[in-house]
């Protein structure tokens, strides 16, 4: 009976440190991506042209997937391997300058939206709009939202 009580006191402890040394993600701030409120008539670049958030149809959820825009020979990406990992991929290439790459660790996922304190993903009908809220890739500036269509 002893070691029964023992085994039932120590198991919890034996599960939990189990999980003291695995890799935890960053915590999911729901409240945030609730939060955001974009104006309809924000701009949207739409590869080479210009258009107005109004123009979108939201979605629930970003998908993992490849988002991509041709912007006139230069290319930017977003790969989501899997949303779980809150983690995402960004690529620009442009023709003629160096390429850059960066990882993205999402601190807030939910409601068709994903966020750190650099940029914002919102999902909408065919892809995401992308927006960078400080100067995040050397190469390329622009101060309103990106359309890229999932591939």
């Amino acid at each position: 009976m002893k070691w029964c009580t023992l085994f039932i006191a120590a198991f919890p402890l034996f599960v939990l440190s189990g999980c003291v040394g695995a890799k935890q993600a960053p915590p999911v701030n729901r409240m945030a991506c609730e939060a955001l409120n974009i104006d309809a008539q924000s701009r949207v670049l739409v590869g080479t042209d210009l258009s107005t958030f109004d123009q979108f149809s939201s979605a629930v959820v970003i998908e993992p997937a490849l988002y991509l825009t041709d912007m006139g020979g230069a290319e930017l990406s977003v790969l989501i391997a899997e949303l779980s990992s809150q983690k995402a991929t960004l690529s620009y290439e442009e023709p003629g300058i160096t390429s850059e790459q960066v990882e993205a660790t999402f601190t807030c996922i939910g409601n068709g939206v994903a966020e750190n304190d650099a940029v914002t993903l919102n999902a909408v009908e065919g892809g995401v709009l992308l927006k960078f809220k400080k100067g995040f890739f050397h190469t390329f500036s622009f101060d309103g939202w990106v359309f890229l269509e999932k591939k």
